[in-house]
């Protein structure tokens, strides 16, 4: 299923017009994305679990004296079934 048929079958199944079952829809993956991008953890009861997990640690090389080392994350997706 993509966002058009997710659109069109809330719209179906709450009488809304599409363009108001898609404007519900951005804003709530807008907040999803939002929220955990800041490092919270977004939970729906009966869904699944969103959050940020420490992926693995980037060694970036400019020179052969001078490396830092990068944190990366990544979004994560965990059900609740």
């Amino acid at each position: 299923m993509n966002k058009k048929e997710l659109v069109d079958a809330i719209a179906t199944q709450t009488a809304a017009t599409k363009k108001d079952a898609n404007a519900v829809l951005t804003a709530a993956l807008t907040t999803i994305m939002d929220t955990v991008s800041s490092g919270q953890t977004v939970r729906l009861n009966g869904f699944g679990t969103f959050k940020l997990i420490h992926a693995s640690n980037k060694t970036l090389d400019f020179s052969p004296s001078k490396h830092f080392e990068q944190r990366m994350y990544m979004p994560h997706f965990t059900n609740s079934l």
